[in-house]
């Protein structure tokens, strides 16, 4: 077992550094935001699915209709039979925007592909409808679709995700991290040409490529996230619009979030399983040789490491506790010469195969919130400082964990082919 845990250790410290090296070189060397401009600007329809979004509809739609934008739009709003007042919300502005108030629910992609029947313009823009464009989100990010300085075309455009309620509960300040986390690993995935999915809270297609692909899978929970790996499979680049921002909701309660993580694993599984055959496939070039199989891999590196860094982590902070506790005096406990005994052994047990790889982590963590300052010109521990550092403490020692909880009952339900009904994130 000691010899297991050994080279299951270095195993982990090799790729850990090899691909923290290389992720440090992408965030030094990218570009926050490319400036360009378009003589015309194209038409684009934007499809908004909606089941039972009574509480956001309203704001989604009117973000839609402030856009700032030099070409036409056409706003569509596809009620997928909800059962709420979405319907009646959204048929209060049926002079400005177009309406399908389907009868049987066939879910998001189903509804997606309603709108994709009637929209009659050359771009498309799925946008959830509990989310808020910016004004110029649109026009920003269709500027990439028309770049000279790539030689693979563009085929989608995705844009930042921003929560609007980024200061509330601990989860939601959790989130806030995460996502940032998320939008600045994107943006990196981007820069070196391996982005390869389009989230639902604002993304832009080309329409001849969703009509090519015959609209979103009806049968994947994750329509979005299947319909950029098809995009990938079809050669097209995607692409991420930093300066398009979009603001969402995140969950505000445990149990909401649960739900919507396992569903989003869950899509994860059902995409890799079907799209299979692009693993380590040299037609699909650096996406299928190590994107593809790093999606796969990576996650489970993931974990593995944070299991290592945590428990020596807990393991340092167990001894401290057991010295306080068993101290003659505590006042004497922390004086100059107890301290630096106890520094003096701690550096005597370090580890230097597992230690070294928690420096350098930290190191890596350090250089990722420099890059989400940089990236999204937001200073994290500006405001509630306090809470937001213990938000970042409970992300690196805790969060994790709950992610793999979310991992194996995900992939126990794939198993069990249980069966989903979508909605909104309760």
């Amino acid at each position: 077992m000691v010899g297991i845990l050994f080279y299951l250790t270095k195993f982990i410290l090799f790729f850990g550094l090899y691909f923290s090296f290389l992720w440090v070189l992408i965030l030094l060397n990218s570009s926050p935001e490319r400036k360009f401009n378009l003589k015309k600007y194209p038409n684009v329809s934007i499809i908004v699915p909606a089941y039972n979004e009574e509480i956001g509809i309203q704001k989604t739609i009117k973000s839609c209709l402030a856009l700032k934008y030099k070409g036409k739009l056409q706003i569509i709003v596809v009620n997928d039979c909800s059962t709420d007042k979405t319907f009646e919300i959204a048929n209060k502005y049926q002079s400005q925007i177009t309406i399908i108030d389907k009868k049987k629910n066939g879910g998001k992609a189903g509804a997606v592909n309603s709108g994709l029947e009637i929209a009659k313009y050359e771009y498309i823009g799925v946008i959830d409808a509990d989310s808020e464009i910016s004004t110029y989100s649109v026009e920003n990010a269709i500027k990439y679709f028309y770049q000279k300085d790539k030689k693979e075309e563009v085929g989608a455009v995705i844009s930042k995700m921003k929560p609007t309620n980024e200061s509330g509960n601990l989860l939601e300040r959790i989130q806030l991290i995460e996502y940032m986390m998320v939008g600045l690993m994107r943006s990196m995935s981007a820069s070196i040409r391996l982005l390869h999915l389009t989230p639902g809270v604002l993304s832009i297609y080309r329409k001849d490529i969703l009509d090519k692909l015959g609209g979103f899978d009806h049968n994947n929970m994750t329509e979005d996230f299947e319909i950029g790996v098809r995009v990938r499979k079809l050669g097209y680049l995607i692409e991420y619009a930093h300066n398009s921002p979009v603001y969402t909701n995140t969950p505000s309660t445990f149990s909401i979030f649960l739900k919507q993580r396992i569903r989003w694993s869950r899509g994860f599984f059902q995409t890799h399983k079907k799209h299979s055959d692009i693993m380590f496939n040299k037609k699909y070039g650096m996406y299928g040789m190590y994107q593809f199989p790093m999606n796969i891999l990576g996650p489970v590196i993931y974990f593995l490491a944070i299991y290592l860094i945590s428990f020596k982590l807990y393991q340092k902070l167990y001894e401290i506790i057991f010295k306080l506790m068993n101290a003659p005096d505590t006042i004497t406990w922390f004086s100059i010469e107890s301290i630096g005994e106890f520094i003096k052994d701690l550096f005597l047990t370090i580890d230097p195969k597992i230690d070294f790889l928690i420096t350098f982590s930290l190191i890596c963590f350090v250089v990722l919130v420099y890059g989400i300052i940089k990236f999204y010109n937001y200073n994290f521990f500006k405001k509630d400082t306090l809470k937001k550092i213990f938000a970042l403490l409970f992300y690196i020692m805790v969060y994790n964990y709950v992610y793999i909880y979310v991992w194996i009952v995900s992939f126990i339900k794939e198993l069990q082919h249980k069966k989903y009904d979508w909605g909104t994130k309760n």
